[in-house]
């Protein structure tokens, strides 16, 4: 048999799930090229990434700082500072027509080992121009998740829980009450040293299976109506002349305390 029964830790596992870990990322510079216009061989630059997500790697066209483009890459994966002119793009190399840029890299958690720079001109294939592509700035990327707010849930026992505070600053206490209710003039003990009456409600049980909240109205007539109140240390309930088959009651109170 499969049971229905869903637990507080089960709802709360799925909605940790339902909504994830929210990222927040961190970014650090780890490298400069001290000469970004000169030519960059083939080379790996030795960093320590093993605390990083991810590298950002800012690269210059042609040598020209005025003119970068970045490229992101997860540590231990491979990646291309590829940059591809737009058609409202011109570059030129002397009387060639430049038609984009590359340099393969790839990372891991000791550096980044770079490839040739490559260019494409005049329509032609990529080849090696170790003047472009320029690595200019190295990033690190770290995310740091944030759980998100834990999920509450009412805690309610016939033992006094402290579960707030009021507008006072005070604790607010809750507490659940057992009632054997008849028709008229009910009397309960309420908890003691109450200073303000936060809540008072509560639910009755009916032997044909019904429920109703406490206090209860009806539209007809008082005979089925419910009313409850705080006076001098107890609690009143009032049960209409004609609710004959209340079986049980539980009543809330939530309250602060003179003694806080």
């Amino acid at each position: 048999m499969i049971s229905e029964t869903i637990t507080k830790n089960d709802l709360t596992a799925i909605l940790n799930e339902v909504l994830p870990p929210t990222p927040s990322e961190y970014k650090k510079l780890l490298w400069t090229n001290s000469s970004p216009a000169a030519a960059f061989a083939a080379q790996t630059v030795g960093l320590n990434l093993s605390e990083y997500d991810e590298v950002e790697i800012v690269a210059t066209f042609l040598g020209n700082i005025v003119n970068t483009y970045s490229v992101r890459c997860p540590v231990g994966a491979g990646s291309n500072l590829a940059y591809q002119l737009l058609n409202t793009e011109t570059a030129t190399n002397a009387s060639t027509f430049i038609n984009g840029v590359a340099r393969d890299f790839s990372v891991n958690t000791s550096g980044i080992t770079f490839g040739n720079g490559q260019m494409t001109y005049s329509g032609n294939a990529y080849t090696n121009w170790s003047d472009r592509a320029i690595p200019y700035k190295i990033y690190g990327i770290k995310y740091e998740r944030v759980a998100p707010p834990q999920v509450e849930f009412p805690n309610y026992s016939t033992e006094e829980q402290q579960v707030g505070t009021w507008i006072d600053g005070k604790p607010i206490y809750r507490k659940v009450i057992p009632a054997n209710l008849t028709t008229g003039l009910n009397t309960i003990t309420a908890p003691s040293n109450i200073d303000t009456l936060v809540t008072l409600r509560g639910i009755e049980k009916e032997s044909s299976g019904a429920q109703a909240p406490i206090p209860k109205a009806h539209l007809s007539t008082f005979a089925y109506q419910i009313g409850i109140y705080y006076s001098g240390g107890n609690i009143y309930i009032e049960v209409g002349s004609n609710l004959t088959n209340i079986t049980s009651a539980y009543i809330i109170c939530e309250y602060t305390k003179t003694t806080d």
